[in-house]
């Protein structure tokens, strides 16, 4: 195991001089930055405003025992785990930027991993995890349409109310990974508000909660099976949804006078609510389409 950095600074950059002691107060050694190891640890210790300004690498950045903060810049790859303390963990706004890592809420309201702020695009690597408190989320996205959080690795929600691994008022979710609910009843693993579309590929997973929710604006795209938990709790609670070849014979309808099991054109969602249409409706739905669009199905 590495050393564990403790911060002395706030409002500064992460690679300034004098800033990373293996003290908390400050009495013991200093990081030199080009040291930084693989297996150390990178806490804010109270800090606020630490800005990842350049590319790095270590085991984990977190806000364990005194909070504090960290702000990932425009253009940068975090490599670590990102674990939330006693204050959330990372902020991000504006451009691009990557986590290589697994992102964790933490125990307390609202102490998400990533606070997703504005219009950027931020890329995660890595499982995503929702906490143990009143809205305590792996990330929380308020963000705008036009940016949005792309997940290559599970969602998982947490313990408690709102908990979610992921939440997102506006801006789309792109997750490629498994999708779980929490052992919360209101701790899906993701909840989708905002109208962008939003895309899953993988399997979605009731647990004491659904996998997914989304309200009645919320718009999603699934590629994968929705597995009900032993009690019953639905793995997609999804009010306006297109299906891509999901369980039970459960596909995306589409413009199309193709061979059945073929699809073009724009998805059509289903609008209901806590629901998959069944495969009756469907077929319902695309005949009166087809006929409105003087087109021909065959099969």
């Amino acid at each position: 195991m590495g050393t564990v950095w403790y911060a002395q600074q706030s409002s500064v950059n992460i690679n300034t001089a004098s800033l990373w002691n293996d003290v908390s107060d400050g009495s013991g050694n200093w990081l030199t930055w080009a040291s930084l190891a693989a297996d150390d640890t990178l806490r804010a210790n109270g800090k606020t405003s630490i800005t990842i300004n350049v590319d790095t690498t270590c085991a984990q950045i977190d806000t364990l025992t005194s909070g504090g903060g960290f702000v990932l810049a425009d253009g940068v790859t975090l490599t670590a785990d990102v674990v939330a303390g006693t204050t959330a963990c990372v902020q991000f706004a504006s451009g691009s930027a990557a986590i290589v890592g697994d992102v964790t809420a933490g125990a307390g309201m609202l102490q998400y991993g990533v606070a997703h702020t504005s219009d950027g695009t931020l890329t995660i690597t890595g499982d995503v995890t929702g906490g143990g408190d009143l809205n305590s989320r792996g990330v929380n996205s308020t963000g705008a349409p036009s940016g949005g959080t792309v997940v290559t690795g599970n969602v998982t929600g947490g313990s408690n109310t709102g908990a979610s691994g992921i939440y997102s008022s506006s801006a789309p979710v792109s997750i490629t990974g498994t999708v779980t609910g929490g052992t919360h009843a209101a701790a899906p693993g993701v909840i989708v508000n905002g109208s962008a579309l939003s895309t899953i590929v993988g399997n979605v997973i009731g647990a004491s909660a659904p996998g997914v929710e989304s309200s009645v604006y919320g718009q999603l795209r699934f590629d994968g099976d929705s597995i009900s938990s032993v009690s019953g709790i639905t793995g997609m609670a999804a009010r306006n949804l297109a299906l891509v070849d999901g369980a039970d014979h459960y596909t995306s309808y589409a413009e199309a006078d193709v061979t059945p099991g073929d699809v073009t054109g724009e998805l059509v969602t289903h609008y209901g609510e806590n629901l998959f249409p069944t495969p009756s409706e469907i077929a319902d739905e695309v005949w009166t389409y087809a006929g409105a669009e003087g087109r021909t199905l065959t099969g």
